[in-house]
């Protein structure tokens, strides 16, 4: 494939990949004409086009609402060759997230045994898609973290660069995870000059059930605080898992995130533990 002709094939599938989850413009009524164009564009892909537009999808962290919304744009069509890539490709991507989901419990539940607190930073952001790597925040001492990940889970520390020993984090490499858990240690910032926020981050942070596993987060001003802190020092650019949204022909669904009291505070109480649903949509 010439240069000319990727360039090609991945502008087409940036224009699908944003018709997918982006609403038209032009509001809720005239979406069932697009509808029906899109689902056209969809069922002509080639299998090296459908590659690429996964690839596309994974590389902004939509991976799962894409081609979910793929599925069901096809779902009353007899096209069996693409839903079985469809299928596979959805199934593997749940597994990685189900791996990582258990491991990222269990590095929680870990520091929190120990005494430490810890709480997750951007890598929930994009549920029911996962980034490529597991963030965490604690105010553990740096050579606590390293102790615990490595006794505990047979880590071993990645390279370190000059910005990440600024910023006072490290990246771990875990047996049976594919994903590198990076650990921010009392700071925040691509060098490390965000105190003030870490500061608080773990005095405000919420508890949410995905799942069935119970993750700490941080606090929804503090996601945003920090999103934008990596858009504008790292990144500098957006996914669409920043903007996405449910398109109008789909109804809107309940997320399957729900937010509950600590399982430590409940042991201590005594009271069952009763999940409360979130009341915002999946749009």
């Amino acid at each position: 494939m010439t240069p000319m002709d990727s360039q090609t094939t991945s502008n087409k599938s940036v224009k699908l990949l944003s018709r997918l989850l982006l609403p038209p413009r032009n509001g809720y009524f005239s979406s069932y004409s697009q509808r029906a164009a899109l689902k056209q564009d969809l069922m002509n892909l080639t299998l090296k086009e459908f590659d690429d537009l996964r690839t596309l999808a994974d590389s902004h962290h939509v991976l799962v609402r894409g081609l979910d919304e793929f599925l069901y744009l096809i779902d009353d069509e007899q096209d069996d060759i693409r839903k079985e890539w469809l299928h596979t490709a959805l199934q593997a991507e749940r597994s990685r997230i189900d791996t990582a989901q258990t491991f990222l419990c269990e590095i929680c539940d870990a520091f929190e045994q120990s005494g430490h607190k810890v709480a997750i930073i951007k890598s929930l952001d994009h549920w029911p898609d996962l980034g490529s790597d597991l963030d965490l925040f604690t105010d553990a001492k740096p050579e606590e973290v390293v102790n615990l990940m490595k006794s505990t889970f047979g880590a071993e520390i990645a390279s370190r660069s000059w910005g990440d020993r600024l910023a006072r984090k490290w990246n771990f490499m875990i047996p049976g995870l594919s994903e590198a858990v990076e650990i921010h240690v009392g700071r925040l910032g691509q060098t490390g000059e965000q105190v003030a926020i870490a500061s608080t981050l773990l005095d405000h942070t919420r508890w949410i059930l995905i799942g069935g596993h119970a993750f700490r987060t941080a606090s929804v001003s503090d996601r945003l605080m920090i999103s934008t802190l990596q858009r504008m020092y790292r990144h500098f650019y957006f996914r669409l898992a920043t903007s996405s949204t449910r398109p109008p022909w789909r109804m809107p669904a309940k997320s399957t995130m729900s937010c509950f009291a600590p399982p430590r505070a409940l042991r201590e109480s005594g009271k069952a533990s009763r999940p409360i649903s979130i009341s915002s949509r999946i749009m």
